[in-house]
């Protein structure tokens, strides 16, 4: 350690785990989705009360499977945003 080169420290974000992101999805719906992306989470919440009181049991599982689809994709979106902003504060 010397005084003309101090040492930096960094505070890295913890990574999403996909895997837990799917889990939390296929369980519990769009409320899983709020793990992955908080807002997506919010906009689909509404719209699954207002399916599952349809009954229409197609659309409630073409509407659970996007719900999937859009956590995957926002947890793996998220760890890539967090891994490229670690490597450019470098």
């Amino acid at each position: 350690f010397s005084m003309n080169n101090p040492s930096r420290i960094y505070f890295c974000q913890p990574y999403k785990s996909v895997a837990i992101a799917l889990l939390f999805t296929l369980l519990l719906g769009p409320l899983g989705l709020l793990y992955s992306c908080f807002w997506g989470g919010l906009f689909m919440l509404p719209i699954g009360i207002l399916l599952m009181r349809t009954k229409f049991l197609l659309g409630v599982f073409l509407f659970w499977i996007a719900c999937c689809i859009w956590s995957v994709k926002s947890v793996e979106d998220y760890n890539q945003r967090m891994y490229h902003d670690q490597r450019s504060s470098l």
